[in-house]
């Protein structure tokens, strides 16, 4: 990795959140722009080696060398890929809907599921109405 990777990952690190930390707000559409992860390591900053010697069989896990231990490229993604248009969906009395794209059923006070606008699983906009 160069010195100016180095540097522009640093610079989106310090701009864009981690997957994990997102935060979904109607100013960005519940769309979140995030530091996309590492493919070399799922976003870890680690990397599993399997190693044969006369030993045996070992495994080692290793800071990440596409990454550099990060767990990003430096780059940036929206958290959703594709962009929908909200779709309708009706709560029952209890506050549970069906996803409309994907037929999952949840709570809308689930925010494991649920950002407020759009459903975490398929990241289908949902128009909610009362039934």
């Amino acid at each position: 990795m160069s010195l100016e990777d180095d540097i522009d990952r640093r610079r989106a690190r310090v701009r864009y959140p981690r997957r994990s930390e997102a935060t979904f707000t109607d100013e960005n559409d519940h769309n979140p722009q995030v530091l996309q992860d590492c493919a070399g390591c799922r976003g870890s900053g680690t990397q599993c080696h399997h190693i044969i010697d006369d030993g045996g069989e070992q495994y080692a896990l290793d800071r990440c060398t596409d990454c550099g231990g990060t767990g990003v490229t430096g780059a940036t993604e929206p958290y959703f890929p594709d962009e929908t248009s909200a779709l309708p969906a009706s709560a029952d009395d209890k506050g549970w809907i069906t996803c409309p794209r994907c037929d999952w059923r949840f709570a809308l006070r689930d925010r494991h599921a649920w950002t407020g606008r759009r459903h975490l699983q398929c990241g289908q906009k949902i128009r909610i109405s009362e039934s």
